[in-house]
């Protein structure tokens, strides 16, 4: 997307003022545990366009883009996250967690999702062979 110069640099004052507000946060705390997405799994959708694509959400309609909300504070903010893989629901459908840290921090995430597994709270499980 073309803006002018001018937009650009209000837009990106905003973001760091954002990112040193959440930055005070990492003072006190560690990490940020947040979900990934607000959804388990969902089905592929290639339909277009992207803004009428819906996702479920508590047995709402939703706009597909809300899938992103999570992901976006790390990804706006430019802090390091790590996906962690914590569960199944009673259909099988995985779930992750996403571990954020401060700017800079990336071995903090990793290290906190190794803590994780090793405590036996997360981990990858193999999905059972289906080819048979």
């Amino acid at each position: 997307m073309n803006q002018p110069v001018h937009q650009w640099m209000a837009w990106s004052e905003m973001r760091e003022k954002m990112r040193a507000e959440i930055t005070t946060l990492f003072d006190e705390f560690d990490v940020l545990l947040t979900p990934i997405t607000p959804t388990t799994a969902i089905r592929h959708d290639h339909s277009n366009p992207v803004f009428k694509r819906q996702i479920t959400v508590a047995g709402q309609p939703r706009a597909y883009m809300d899938q992103f909300c999570w992901i976006a504070l790390a990804t706006l903010l430019g802090l390091p996250a790590t996906s962690v893989p914590i569960g199944k629901t009673a259909d099988g459908l995985p779930f992750n967690v996403q571990v954020i840290g401060a700017p800079g921090m990336d071995l903090t995430t990793i290290r906190f999702a190794e803590l994780l597994e090793a405590s036996g709270l997360a981990g990858f499980q193999q999905p059972p062979d289906l080819s048979h």
